[in-house]
């Protein structure tokens, strides 16, 4: 009987439904727990006897002093006249007979509570994740919004991203004719002279480096041909991209470092304001061309410098694609023992 006098009388009287309420509201708050109190017409326990009921109800003491500082055992523990004047007659029994029955009946009842206590006491609930998340006052929509307002600042971000990338239309007008920009600040550079008799100029060296075709500077310039400010010559195999200008006083000390190869006008006034202002200095750092008719001999002091020496046809297209060819196989070998950083293999 939830209204049964128990043995822990001390005080005002404890009997089986207050100790019940208390030990299932255990866990919860002590709002919650007096508002239980309230709703089932209980007294609640008092503040300063709670850790001692929940010691004495979970077996880590064997008595109990109440708010009026008096010593409570179970009946069996020999208290059973104490706890029998101080709870009163019990309801539903009278006379000495009936007293006796009620005080068994409430140290069995009393004994029994402790030891359920106990048992549950050492019992360790077992919870996975699904259950975590089902327990009753558990609310994770915080996590929900937090996800939700993340992914909105990404997909803000993307879309800002989005409208800020130029169309392909607006790059080309901005760059201009491709020929005529540095893609790639770090490829090999190569310098051809800046003249209008040299055979190699930035009017036609994107056609022989690159297709092995050659159309003389003059040629290009009569047809109406806008000369390219630098350019970039791409190979296929191996695959790399090279840049190609006829002014490198512009360069910096860094830029100067991938400098690869000069086709040489033959004249010394050529290199002036250069990082390294004489042949010599300059084609022990790079590889020297210098590219000439083949039915015509070198100049006397092109000889006396460490350059290689290419012959184009005037009437034979194949010559001057084996000479586009030899170019590229004299830079390779060039750079696989002087340059390896730019090593394409």
């Amino acid at each position: 009987r939830r209204d049964m006098a128990t043995a822990f009388t001390v005080g005002k009287k404890k009997n089986m439904s207050l100790l019940l309420l208390f030990y299932t509201a255990k866990f919860q708050k002590r709002i919650t727990y007096i508002k239980k109190c309230k709703e089932a017409k209980i007294v609640f326990l008092p503040q300063p006897e709670v850790d001692q009921v929940m010691n004495y109800l979970q077996g880590v003491t064997d008595s109990y002093t109440g708010s009026d500082g008096a010593a409570s055992t179970s009946a069996a523990a020999g208290g059973g006249s104490t706890a029998q004047h101080e709870a009163g007659p019990i309801p539903g029994h009278r006379g000495e007979a009936g007293q006796v029955s009620a005080e068994k009946d409430d140290s069995r009842d009393a004994a029994a509570l402790k030891k359920d206590v106990k048992r549950q006491f050492r019992e360790i609930a077992m919870h996975d994740r699904n259950s975590l998340l089902s327990i009753p006052g558990n609310d994770f929509s915080f996590a929900l919004k937090y996800y939700k307002d993340a992914r909105a600042k990404v997909e803000a971000a993307s879309r800002r991203h989005s409208r800020e990338r130029p169309t392909p239309a607006i790059m080309a007008k901005v760059l201009g004719d491709e020929s005529t920009r540095v893609r790639d600040d770090r490829a090999p550079i190569i310098v051809v002279p800046n003249a209008g008799t040299a055979l190699i100029t930035l009017y036609n060296a994107k056609e022989f480096l690159q297709d092995g075709q050659f159309q003389s500077s003059q040629a290009k310039r009569q047809s109406g041909a806008a000369k390219p400010q630098n350019m970039s010559v791409s190979r296929k195999q191996p695959q790399a991209t090279y840049t190609v200008i006829d002014n490198p006083t512009k360069l910096s000390s860094k830029d100067w470092e991938r400098v690869v190869a000069v086709f040489a006008l033959g004249k010394d006034w050529q290199f002036k304001n250069w990082q390294w202002p004489t042949p010599v200095e300059l084609f022990a750092h790079v590889l020297g061309i210098f590219i000439k008719w083949e039915d015509e001999a070198a100049p006397t002091t092109v000889t006396k410098w460490n350059v290689k020496i290419l012959n184009l046809s005037r009437n034979r297209a194949h010559k001057n694609h084996t000479a586009s060819m030899s170019f590229w196989q004299m830079l390779d070998e060039f750079i696989k023992v002087n340059r390896p950083e730019f090593s394409r293999d």
